[in-house]
């Protein structure tokens, strides 16, 4: 025992004190490891299993055994076990044995511990887990081994412990405890799958496995040394191993190592650790140090106490060492404590010991030639599988004396780690020790290692070179061997391991298996898979299974694992029976392309027939119309003759298209037993409701389990409809026409009544005409037809029905193809009378006839076609009255005007009309009214006009009338036009000027008088005046005495005119001529206004009179002489048309604006003007004056006064009222002394 506890810690410690880094973790040692410890036992290997851990003496362990799992079937039974186990010859006291009992006599177990070949009579048999096997089948035969023998599964139960439910039951959760002390012996764990099943399988759940583990309750104390950097020592801490005699394995040496006198405090760090389950009780005592160069000290408290450490707790301790002074020295330290495993003080407590070395010395040496400081770094090797040989590489470095030291020396050892890949060749400087260095000494020696490693890893070591009086150098070497090497293995159990076995599977069952290949070396890996067939297989079978990661990759991670995962799931396609196929797995080296490894493994599968099996494998809906629904059923059997089954859910459609029109009747609405015994039988029912054409398909899926194994089974039934949809469509109506082209009609669709109809349009037809119409169908839908009777549809007036008529009926009884087209169908429509006619046509098709398609609408078998039609004849527009216009006889007007008279032919309707033909003469035939042509006669078509021109020519004064006839083949055969025409006396006017005075200085307005003349017919004088478009007239003045200003037309009979500037003409001494132009914008240019034109002028003081007369000469009123006839107004030149102005006041006319100061007289303001009620006038007095302000008509006489006084100098404002006075043109004057000044004002109402 002392020696493996030796060899446990020299693994452990030996590579830590060769760490080159002293950030690195140090020493860690472990006295006992007993940790929760897991056995897992898999359930599929058809041979004995065996697991051992040891228990130490005296310490109390829990023991849980828990399992479940599938070992196969037995007569189409499958066996569920679970685990169980029991206890025989055991060396050791049971604890808590209520939890743990033996069967009845205690010893049953017996014998079947010693009858198992692969455990040897000599060996314990201390805990044996076996099965509880269940089974439908009890009465099986016996189930035989060659090493294990049960006659029934009763018996094999009877030894094993029961768990603590009713009858035995299987509980997949049953676990088992015990809690037992050990005794420094084996505990074996043993698990036979001896039931003789062939066709064991992986059970595919939460665990595949048997499970014990082994947990220690009992108090255990660990110890993990490490350093502690953070003092200034930059050694890691060394602990050698105590090769001393057994008895004493128990202590353990930490040694500080050796140091160069005056080096710094060395510190170290030990932890101690409970990792049993009970508390841990610690003690420590320090033993004697009479220099006083070790210190030890808890990290709190102080070390008198007793510590108490739960489980997982711990309690550091800190140890240092003080190089001051020369040679060797010792520290003990006992650690008391009640582990158990502990040998036992005096005092009855388990006791440890601690010893502490450290050594100080003058001695030193320097090394050179290496890659870092202290540091030897070797090339990296490597080597890839199958052959994983590694070569060597060596590095040589140098070490002299140091040149502070200044005694003698030697170095006697080189301490370097057994087994370590770093080695020294035969012939070397290492070969020769001891070698003794004096104070002198310059010697350089110059050593070589060796980098050999057998296996891959980074390497890190330490080469210690010690000697007497010498400071230990430390010289740490680092090389890292590369490997690229992998495991190819599967997840069963490696009695057969080219076999990958699924085992027995149902319909719809998935089961899987896995390879795993594991990185045995420490570079990165790539691995392909593939599926190939295998000698018993097919290619059928290999495209059953699935790689689920057909690739992948593995970093350089040792122990890294891939998982490829084949799955095989059975199919409802698949067919029943045995499948074999190949998986290769190959492992590649990227750094190179080499395959490293490949594995070749068989995958077998026993797929096995449904239970529940339908009548029909595949139900066909043929031809079921569009949105209607058709039903069916299939019968569905057990064809088991020794198993039942039970539905497990709804059925459930699985669309293999996209319109889902497939739907399933639920288990209970079909009334359909859950449960199926053997031989039963019940019909499943399904509906097929077609939203599109064409085929549509799907999976009637239902589950099922089998009752005796709970083998979960899919069953399934291909669906299979065809929806179609009649789609007869009248795609187009072609008719004749009267110039013999064919015409396209549009056809209209829609629906009425559920049916389709057909609507054309034939337009109009004059009476008496024929027009026949070709109407073509054209099967759109997805299924042929025929038509199998056609009759018309009466409309019930006799002259509707008259109308038309079938000239060629649609053939019947004959096919129409998908896209096929037919235009036999021929109506022709001859209408008798006017009027819009209709015809309606009714086709049968056989859509349903003798059960074709028994879930069509009725609505798809009849298809109407209705025809709308118009009986016209031509219709005629004209004027009911004629007026001529006025004409004047005498007066040079031309006597005879004609006008013109518009015949037209309007359609019925858009696009629709025929020809007129018509006859046009006068009824009277006087002499005042005449045609161009008389009669006159034509034919007018459908839309156009006509025209024709009839002449008054009047000979007297008068209204004359006659009428003008038109026959015609219209509706209105006979219309009649009244002419009218008027011939007029010449009427006579008078045109006169007004007397007006003013000032010289005054603006001045002068109006222009039209009367009627009191001569001749008066009336017509009176209304002469609106027959005048035009005036003209000339005007004769003293131009020295008047300036022309322009002229006014508000309120006056040019009011509405058009009045260009006046021409002036040429002028005689001082008189001048203005000819002026008046044309109406309307017929009517003079209104009743005896004011024609206000004038407007300028009063000067004239060259030699005070007085000059307005003469108006040639004045003409007329009309335009266009449309509105000829009509010339006479105007009679007397005295009356010579008007006259007169100064008022010759005197002081220098002064007619006369300025004093700032001031002046001025007629400021007036407002508003226009004017209706009430008028406000400002004037300004340029000196105390009597001042008159007056308003005047347009005769110049006075119709208020504003004011009329003496005013001072200054402005004045005043209202006066004209709500009396009549609407019309005004005046306002201001007189002043000499000063005179006139302003408009307009009243309004």
């Amino acid at each position: 025992m002392p020696i493996m506890l030796i060899a446990l810690i020299r693994r452990v410690l030996q590579p830590c004190i060769l760490l080159s880094l002293p950030f690195l973790l140090g020493s860690t040692f472990i006295l006992h490891a007993q940790a929760p410890e897991t056995l897992r036992i898999p359930l599929n290997r058809p041979t004995v299993t065996q697991s051992t851990i040891t228990l130490f003496q005296n310490v109390l362990y829990n023991l849980t055994v828990r399992g479940r799992g599938s070992v196969g079937q037995v007569l189409n039974a499958q066996t569920e076990v679970d685990a169980r186990f029991f206890v025989n010859n055991l060396p050791f006291q049971m604890i808590q044995r209520p939890q743990m009992p033996l069967d009845a006599n205690g010893t049953a177990a017996e014998q079947y511990c010693a009858t198992f070949a692969a455990m040897p009579n000599a060996s314990p048999c201390l805990i044996f887990l076996a099965l509880n096997a269940l089974r439908t089948n009890p009465t099986a035969p016996a189930l035989q081994s060659g090493d294990f023998v049960v006659s029934n599964a009763q018996q094999l139960r009877r030894f094993a412990f029961t768990p603590d439910r009713q009858n035995d039951a299987y509980n997949p959760n049953n676990a088992y405890f015990a809690t037992i002390q050990g005794a420094n012996l084996p505990l074996q764990a043993v698990f036979v799958d001896r039931l003789g099943l062939n066709n064991n399988a992986a059970y595919n759940d939460n665990s595949d496995t048997l499970t014990m583990r082994v947990e220690r309750i009992s108090p255990e104390l660990a110890l993990s040394a490490r350093p502690n950097f953070a003092v200034n020592s930059v050694q890691p801490a060394r602990i050698l191993n105590d090769d001393r005699a057994r008895q004493a394995f128990r202590d353990t040496i930490l040694d500080f190592g050796s140091f160069r006198i005056g080096s710094s405090q060395q510190l170290r760090r030990m932890v101690l650790y409970n990792r049993g389950s009970e508390p841990l009780t610690v003690r420590i005592n320090v033993g004697a140090d009479p220099n006083g160069l070790f210190l030890v000290f808890p990290s709190n408290g102080d070390l008198s106490s007793q510590r108490i450490i739960n489980r997982g707790d711990s309690l550091p301790l800190f140890f240092s060492y003080q190089p001051r002074l020369q040679g060797s020295h010792m520290l003990d330290i006992d650690i008391f404590a009640n582990d158990p495993t502990l040998p036992v003080s005096t005092g009855g407590a388990g006791v440890f010991r601690l010893r502490l070395l450290g050594n100080t010395v003058s001695g030193a040496i320097t090394l050179t030639g290496l890659n870092a400081p202290n540091t030897l770094i070797f090339p990296t090797l490597s080597a890839e599988a199958p052959a994983r040989n590694f070569s060597f590489s060596s590095r040589t470095f140098s070490f002299i004396r140091a040149s502070d030291v200044t005694t003698d020396f030697s170095i006697d050892s080189i301490i370097r780690t057994p087994g370590s890949p770093f080695q020294s060749p035969d012939r070397d400087v290492f070969t020769v020790l001891p070698i003794d260095i004096d104070a002198a000494s310059s010697a350089v020696f110059t050593p070589t290692l060796l980098f050999r490693p057998t296996r891959f890893g980074n390497f890190i070591d330490s080469v210690v070179i010690r000697g007497r009086n010498l400071d230990d150098e430390i010289l740490y070497v680092r090389g890292r061997a590369e490997l690229a090497d992998a495991t190819i293995e599967h997840m069963q159990s490696p009695t057969d391991n080219t076999i990958l076995d699924f085992g027995s599977v149902v319909t719809g069952q998935t089961t899987t298996q896995s390879v795993v290949v594991r990185n045995m070396g420490n570079l990165p890996l790539n691995i392909a898979a593939s599926l190939g067939t295998s000698v018993g297989g097919t290619v059928r079978d290999a495209s059953e299974f699935t790689l689920l990661q057909p690739s992948g990759s593995l970093d350089s991670t040792t122990g890294g694992a891939f998982v490829i995962t084949v799955r095989y799931t059975a199919e409802s396609s698949f067919p029943t029976g045995r499948k074999e196929a190949n998986v290769t797995v190959q492992v590649q080296n990227p750094a190179t392309g080499t395959i490293i490894a490949s594995r070749t493994l068989t995958m077998r599968v026993n797929r096995l027939p449904n239970i529940l099996v339908p009548a029909r494998s595949t139900v066909s809906f043929d031809s079921v119309y569009i949105g209607s629904e058709q039903r069916d059923t299939t019968l569905l059997r057990n064809l088991s003759s020794t198993f039942s089954a039970t539905l497990q859910n709804q059925p459930t459609i699985q669309p293999l298209t996209a319109s889902q029109a497939f739907s399933a009747e639920t288990i209970d609405t079909a009334r359909i037993t859950r449960r199926f015994g053997v031989g039963a039988s019940g019909q499943l029912a399904m509906r097929f409701r077609p939203r599109v054409r064409g085929l549509d398909s799907a999976h009637f899926l239902l589950e099922s389990i089998v009752d005796s194994t709970q083998g979960r089974e899919t069953l399934a039934v291909r669906l299979r409809g065809i929806g179609v949809e009649q789609q007869f469509e009248a795609v187009s109506a072609t008719s004749d026409s009267m110039n013999n082209s064919p015409i396209q009609r549009p056809v209209a669709s829609f629906v009425q009544n559920g049916y389709r109809k057909f609507t054309i349009d034939l337009g109009c037809l004059r009476v008496g005409l024929t027009r026949n119409v070709r109407i073509a169908f054209q099967n759109n839908g997805n299924l042929p037809f025929a038509i199998w009777r056609q009759d018309r549809i009466p409309s019930g007036n006799p002259n509707n029905d008259a109308a038309f008529s079938v000239v060629r009926p649609f053939p019947e009884n004959r096919a129409i193809p998908v896209n096929g087209r037919d235009s036999s169908l021929t109506v022709q429509f001859r209408p008798t009378d006017l009027g819009v006619k209709t015809f309606q046509y009714i086709l049968f098709s056989d859509i349903k006839r003798l059960g074709r398609v028994p879930t069509a609408p009725d609505s798809v078998e009849q298809i109407i076609v209705e025809l709308r039609a118009e009986g016209i004849r031509p219709n005629i527009t004209t004027p009911l009255r004629v007026e001529f216009p006025r004409n004047s006889l005498g007066t040079g007007c031309p006597v005879n005007s004609t006008i013109p008279i518009v015949i037209e032919n309007p359609p019925n309707r858009a696009n629709c009309g025929t020809p007129l033909t018509f006859r046009a003469e006068l009824t009277q035939r006087n002499e005042f009214f005449q045609l161009s042509v008389n009669p006159t006669t034509g034919t007018i078509q459908a839309g156009e006009q006509t025209t024709i021109f009839a002449t008054f020519r009047p000979n007297a004064v008068g209204i004359f009338t006659d009428t003008l006839r038109i026959t015609s083949d219209a509706i209105d055969s006979v219309r009649r036009i009244v002419l009218v025409g008027e011939a007029i006396g010449q009427p006579i006017i008078t045109v006169s000027m007004g007397t007006v005075q003013a000032s010289p200085g005054e603006n001045v307005a002068i109006p222009v008088f039209v009367r009627a003349a009191t001569t001749g017919d008066a009336a017509l004088n009176q209304t002469a005046l609106s027959f005048a478009q035009r005036a003209t007239f000339e005007l004769t003045y003293n131009r020295t005495l008047l300036q022309f200003t322009g002229f006014d037309a508000n309120l006056t009979a040019s009011a509405n005119a058009n009045i260009s500037q006046p021409t002036r003409l040429a002028s005689f001494n001082d008189d001048s001529t203005l000819r002026f132009t008046i044309i109406a914008r309307e017929p009517q240019l003079i209104p009743r206004n005896e004011i024609l034109l206000w004038l407007n002028f300028r009063a000067y003081l004239g060259r030699r009179v005070a007085s000059t007369p307005l003469r108006l000469t040639n004045a003409r009123f007329d009309n335009l002489g266009d449309s509105g006839g000829c009509v010339r107004v006479r105007v009679l030149e007397n005295a009356s048309t010579t008007g006259t102005f007169a100064l008022d006041s010759v005197c002081g006319v220098e002064a007619k604006v006369a300025a004093v100061g700032n001031s002046t007289f001025l007629l400021s303001d007036i407002s508003p003007n226009p004017v209706s009620d009430a008028v406000r006038i400002g004037f300004e007095v340029a000196y105390p004056s009597v001042v008159t302000v007056d308003i005047l008509d347009a005769l110049g006489q006075v119709k208020a006064t504003l004011t009329e006084g003496f005013f001072p100098e200054g402005a004045y404002q005043g209202e006066i009222s004209t709500a009396h006075l009549a609407p019309g043109v005004y005046f306002c004057r201001m007189r002043a002394e000499r000063f005179s000044t006139m302003k408009k004002i307009l009243i309004v109402r």
